[in-house]
């Protein structure tokens, strides 16, 4: 929520934090940002008829399938939805956050720092998830391997926000010819006095 102002949006954003403490947690699924789901999901298959319940699922009636096998392809065979969270190393946190957060089909992905915490490879796996993801996606980054996968990027500076095209490279780029640009007029300015 805003502290003023509004924000409008249309279908689900999903966030995942830059910390992620398992302590916070009950669980893998709670961790993982499905929880709610996966307890409307037992609920039901308990015999619950509340709408409540089936407004949480939505479409989503293979989430904890599909969070699961995205554990086990990542190398986190060993854990399922209702491990729970106080085993989890800062590593594994952040994976599971970030697998759940792919695996929601959530229209827009806010990701802060997603590579922090990561092993090499993790980190990989995390690049090729972006790669292929096809929504929007905004990530808050200093790590310029992810920063390389984005089609553009948006600098917060003294004067708003400025928006370049093109991955990191593009930018950094734009803002060497800037830089130059700036330091040649004022020497201009310089020697025109």
């Amino acid at each position: 929520a805003p502290t003023a102002g509004q924000v409008m949006r249309h279908g689900r954003v999903r966030y995942v934090a830059q910390f992620i403490d398992p302590a916070r947690h009950r669980r893998v699924a709670d961790v993982a940002g499905i929880g709610a789901v996966v307890d409307a999901l037992a609920r039901i298959e308990r015999g619950s008829t509340s709408a409540a319940d089936f407004d949480i699922v939505g479409e989503r009636w293979d989430l904890r399938r599909r969070l699961e096998a995205a554990l086990a392809a990542e190398g986190l065979g060993h854990l399922d939805a209702e491990t729970p969270a106080a085993g989890l190393s800062g590593g594994e946190c952040t994976r599971v956050a970030l697998l759940g957060a792919f695996v929601d089909d959530a229209e827009v992905l806010i990701l802060d720092e997603p590579s922090n915490h990561l092993d090499a490879s993790a980190r990989d796996a995390l690049y090729r998830r972006l790669t292929a993801w096809r929504r929007a996606l905004i990530v808050i980054s200093h790590d310029r391997a992810v920063l390389d996968r984005m089609e553009a990027i948006v600098e917060l500076g003294r004067h708003g926000l400025q928006r370049h095209g093109g991955d990191y490279g593009c930018y950094a780029t734009a803002k060497a010819r800037a830089t130059d640009a700036a330091a040649q007029a004022l020497a201009h300015a310089r020697t025109e006095r």
